[in-house]
């Protein structure tokens, strides 16, 4: 039997705390507390703001410095500001305070807020890279959603902590990456709700299944690590990487495999993984791919009566695709090659 590849572990006690926190706050609080942050503080008290949560005038002083390849979908940010420690996010993203109070910068303005506000932030929003020491937030901690890649491929989550000034953000505290499509879908509908209609009730229904959902993904050991927040321990260096990944391949080839899904399997960044095939392996993860595609198809036509249609599907190829594979390695259709070598 085939060794299985390991299931890469994440800090799963963290996340599910901290979502059993939300949804007790989401039961508590009888008047809504998510926010859609505003390019100006007059459009901000436009939204009827928690009586709690206040707004100071604070200007960005540096540039905004557009990233390098930000049309491609793998990048989390469209800009920053260097000199005012800001990102724009590419995705809505989504941060729950949990724990203390936060100054957060966004925009022009710092958001004062507290435990239990939630703070939708749209695409493209300037805001904060990370919580520095400000009079309220010396310690605060927040759990965060982003869709991390592009809808449909997951979502990430992970909790970052500002303590006595220090910010902390790793898997220690708690992140991974949930795979199931159902959650992705669900959190573009959220995010098509708040930039649409906006009715707080229906908001709030779509978090709580969307919490509900990513922590029994969680509590069934199906989230995977992040690779940009991995938990300590993982083998994510020397030939483990390959390891895994092999392994993980053998035993999803019927599905649909990307470099990037691979490399959140064995926590490492997409980069990472593609050159590691290259210089352990002499050969593209795609080639890899295809060339045990190819070898396990082969095995099916001799060894069974499946039709090829069948076969195909079984090693994650549509018929057309799998026609290109043979002809290009063996001259010749995957009908062919069974009338050929079959004994």
């Amino acid at each position: 039997m085939a060794k299985r590849a390991n299931q890469q572990k994440i800090a799963a006690k963290p996340l599910l705390n901290a979502i059993e926190s939300i949804l007790l706050q989401l039961e508590r609080h009888k008047t809504s507390r998510f926010i859609v942050p505003r390019p100006t503080i007059k459009e901000m008290h436009g939204q009827n703001l928690p009586t709690h949560m206040t707004l100071t005038p604070h200007a960005r002083q540096g540039k905004r410095v557009v990233t390098h390849g930000a049309r491609d979908r793998t990048k989390i940010c469209l800009a920053t500001w260097p000199e005012d420690a800001m990102i724009e996010p590419t995705h809505p993203l989504l941060a729950f305070m949990i724990g203390g109070q936060a100054d957060l910068h966004i925009y022009d303005y710092m958001l004062h807020c507290q435990v239990g506000d939630i703070i939708f932030f749209p695409a493209g929003t300037p805001k904060f890279e990370r919580i520095v020491g400000h009079q309220n937030s010396q310690n605060c901690t927040l759990f965060w959603l982003y869709p991390g890649q592009a809808f449909g491929e997951g979502l990430e989550c992970w909790i970052s902590r500002l303590e006595d000034g220090k910010y902390q953000t790793s898997g220690n505290l708690g992140g991974g990456w949930i795979k199931l499509r159902l959650v992705a879908q669900l959190y573009k509908g959220l995010a098509d709700e708040v930039q649409g209609a906006f009715h707080p009730k229906l908001v709030e229904d779509f978090l709580r299944l969307l919490l509900r959902l990513i922590a029994a993904e969680i509590e069934q050991g199906k989230a995977m690590p992040s690779w940009g927040y991995p938990a300590d321990g993982l083998p994510n260096s020397g030939s483990n990487v390959i390891e895994n990944a092999c392994l993980y391949i053998d035993e999803h080839l019927g599905e649909h495999l990307t470099i990037t899904l691979l490399a959140r399997h064995v926590a490492v960044s997409p980069a990472t993984l593609t050159r590691r095939f290259r210089k352990e392996l002499g050969q593209s993860f795609l080639d890899y791919l295809n060339a045990k595609r190819l070898e396990k198809a082969q095995a099916l036509l001799l060894d069974t009566h499946l039709p090829i249609a069948s076969i195909g599907k079984m090693v994650g190829l549509q018929y057309d695709q799998l026609k290109r594979i043979f002809i290009k390695n063996h001259d010749c259709t995957p009908g062919d090659y069974r009338v050929r070598h079959k004994k």
